[in-house]
């Protein structure tokens, strides 16, 4: 279909360059008349390579969009396999930075509570930490002063009335 246009604007443009060359060739008393006609069928001729270079055009984009198209079908298949592994990363870091974030406000959340604990009740807090200073430094010197184990020894079997007693 687009060879049999290309064809009848090649017989068009034709058929003007032929009319023109007889309109030059031409000399007679019609001479203002025929610069008129000359000047309307150069326009036509004009527009019609204009018409035939955007047929050119058009089927030249046609070829390029199907190369593109084959090419862009794996290029998208490539992408597509790029943008699920960053999604399975992306996905990995934001599943860390969750758990992170809720073992951050546990923490933040026991240590306020042991905060409001002990200022609700400032003398068992001073009581606590004493009792814990005082509980390590006996068990400090408890450590220290520890004697030696004993070595183990065997005592001999004894037999009354034919009992044996181990």
């Amino acid at each position: 279909m687009a060879e049999a246009a290309a064809e009848e604007m090649e017989l068009i443009s034709l058929a003007i360059r032929r009319l023109m060359e007889e309109k030059n060739n031409r000399t007679g008393s019609h001479r203002s008349s025929g610069g008129n006609d000359l000047q309307f069928l150069s326009r036509l001729l004009s527009q019609v390579e204009s018409t035939r270079e955007q047929g050119r055009r058009k089927h030249s984009q046609q070829d390029d969009k199907i190369i593109q198209k084959n090419l862009t079908e794996k290029e998208i298949v490539k992408e597509i396999k790029e943008v699920k592994r960053q999604n399975f990363i992306t996905h990995c870091l934001v599943s860390a930075m969750v758990v992170l974030t809720v073992a951050w406000q546990v923490s933040e959340v026991s240590f306020i509570l042991k905060l409001r604990d002990g200022l609700s009740n400032p003398f068992k807090s001073l009581a606590r930490i004493l009792k814990r200073n005082t509980t390590s430094a006996i068990q400090h010197k408890i450590e220290a002063t520890e004697l030696p184990a004993l070595p183990h020894v065997n005592l001999p079997d004894f037999h009354l009335n034919d009992h044996k007693i181990q």
